[in-house]
Order: structure tokens, then sequence, then C-alpha cells
């Protein structure tokens, strides 16, 4: 893994109570700034690409490696990838217009069944606690049957939802260039460390690193669509109040939080559901706790996201998770995220969305 000693301005926040830096396209992001930015330019290595499948085949995985952060893997970019980017360029096909591309996204008899399912998943180590708010996705789309839209813009944002009105539902139809996937050629490569990029519109779907690809490549041109068409979507949509995930990592000392902490919520002890700092670096998916009705009301009403997590002197860092403390005046970091309706009892994604 490459190492540096820059602070790149894409990475303002502090998302973990210790020092933890992480290398991304020659920047190193400090704690949980390590969140995945659109990019574009020449990488070597990550996770190689997947075709289009034939409407038989069945979901995709997301993975990769660490998020990108802005053009900084550009510099990365040796000989022989200008070269494998050069001939992709030449080699990607048009997409066509959107109104031969487009495919009917919902449909008139409405269901639940998820038509459409977009996200940006996957990457190298992330800060402790980040790994739990990330771990359906650094943000996703997704829309059902019946033209209902959820939506995570980051991480550490709220979920999302709205119903699609036909002009919304036409401008995803159009921009994403749904029906006309057959003609991506996906790029191999990629980033080092960058996550992946999943889609899927019913039984066909596309997977590839997250950045990597030649500018005005139709891979590139798609991933900026997703990413405008989530913006907009995200500022009509209103946040989902139900149940939530959460993990409580004990606080090690090194919390740079000056907020006041907030006191624990819950009726359980907090010392009986936390986990040692030492034991959040080996988090995996599906570990969190969840909360439900009058639980995570009193979560959601102490929970720091984007929008409220601004470390108050700090030049700009914006935290991922509340300090808490208990009964007893032990302290702790509190990270939480929206419960999603299509997953697991893991909280998970459900496997047959990728």
């Amino acid at each position: 893994m490459m190492t540096s000693s820059r602070l790149h301005p894409a990475c303002p926040r502090l998302g973990a109570a210790v020092a933890f830096l992480i290398a991304v396209g020659g920047f190193a992001c400090t704690g949980a700034d390590v969140r995945p930015t659109p990019a574009t330019g020449g990488g070597s290595g990550g996770a190689g690409p997947r075709q289009p499948t034939e409407p038989a085949d069945g979901g995709l995985d997301a993975g990769g490696g660490s998020p990108p952060i802005g053009s900084g893997a550009d510099a990365g970019m040796d000989a022989a990838s200008s070269d494998s980017a050069a001939a992709l360029d030449s080699a990607t096909l048009d997409l066509g217009s959107p109104a031969q591309a487009a495919l009917p996204l919902c449909s008139p008899q409405g269901g639940t069944e998820i038509r459409l399912a977009i996200r940006v998943a996957g990457g190298g180590p992330a800060p402790p606690g980040t790994g739990m708010l990330a771990e359906n996705g650094w943000r996703f789309l997704m829309v059902d049957a019946g033209c209902h839209a959820w939506l995570l813009p980051s991480d550490n944002d709220e979920l999302l939802q709205l119903t699609l009105s036909a002009a919304q539902q036409a401008s995803l139809e159009g921009a994403l260039k749904l029906g006309a996937w057959a003609g991506i050629v996906v790029p191999s490569g990629g980033c080092s460390d960058a996550p992946d990029v999943s889609f899927r519109l019913d039984q066909q779907s596309l997977t590839g690193s997250a950045c990597g690809a030649p500018a005005g490549s139709a891979w590139s041109d798609l991933i900026a669509a997703f990413d405008a068409q989530l913006a907009a979507l995200g500022a009509a949509a209103t946040p989902v109040a139900g149940d939530v995930r959460y993990l409580l990592v004990a606080d090690d000392g090194s919390n740079l939080d000056n907020r006041p902490p907030a006191r624990w919520p819950l009726a359980i002890p907090a010392a009986t559901v936390a986990i040692s700092t030492q034991s959040s670096f080996q988090y995996r998916p599906g570990g969190s706790q969840p909360a439900t009705a009058s639980d995570a009301a009193a979560l959601r009403a102490i929970r720091t996201t984007s929008k409220n997590g601004t470390l108050p002197g700090a030049g700009g860092t914006i935290l991922d998770f509340t300090s808490i403390i208990d009964s007893q005046g032990t302290r702790y970091r509190l990270y939480i995220r929206d419960e999603v309706p299509f997953a697991g009892p893991d909280g998970l994604f459900r496997t047959d969305l990728f």
C-alpha cells in the first residue's frame, strides 16, 4: 500500500478516535475521511471488471479497495496503464440516445421488487466504526417496481426515500441509459484499493472500479450520471424514520470530540453492548446491534451525521460518531445508521439485490 504524508483537502473528517492514516491515490486521509468520491484518470490494480450479464445470470458482488480521493490516482498511472486506457477509450461503445436506450423502470402494476439497484461499495480498510456505516455501501440507490426509491448520498448521511414522479423516472431512464448497458465496455484494473460500482436493472448487471476509466468513456459517463441523479433525487427526498443499526465502541482516551457527550439513552447497559477499540478494528459486516421503535427514536435523537457533525474550531472536521457517557461515567463512541427495508436479519443487503 502506498503511503503519503500529504493530507488531501477533501479529507476534513475525523471519524475514528485515533489517527488512522490510509493512503488513497497518493494522499493520506485521516479518520473517517476515506469515503470514495468520483474520480477520473488512469490507475492500476484494484478489482477486475465484470461485463454485462445475460438475463439468466445472477447478481454481482461489490468490492475493491480503499476509496479514491479526487484525481490523486492520476499521478500513479504508469506507461502501461496509459496504453491500456487509450485502447479502452477507443473500444468503448456509444450508448445511444435516451429514447432508444430507456426501458420501463417501473411497472404499472407496482410492486415491491427492487428493479434498479446501484451502489458504490467495498474498498480498503476503513477506520473503526466507519466500516459499519458503509457496510451496505458508501452510497446507493434502490428503486422498486412501484417507483419508490431509497437512497444514501453518503455513509454518514440519513437514508432518504421518495416516490419518483414521471419526470424523475424518465430522467433516470435516460441518464443511466437503461437498456443499453450491453454496449458498455467496463475497464480492467482501476485505481489501487478503489471501491467498485455495481449497477443492476432487473437481471442485467455491470460492475467495475469506481475510478481509473478514461474521461468520456461509457463507463465513466455512467458513473458520473449516477452521481448526478443521486444528488438530484437526494435534494427532493425525505429522511426515513424507521429502525436503526448501531455500534458502540469503548473510548480509549484518544477521542478528539470537544462536544459535550450525550447520555446513553437505552435501558440496556452500555457496557453490555459495547466493544473494545481493539475489537473495532476487526469489525465484520453484520456485527452491529439493531434498535427498533422507541429505542431507535432515542438513538436517532442523538445521532451524528454530516449535517450536524462539524467539530467546532477544528477547521471543518466532520465527525461520524456521537460521544457517549453512561451512568458509570464511562465514555464511548456511538455510530448509527438507518436500517434498510431490503436487508436481512444482520442488517446487510439481501443477496438477491446484486
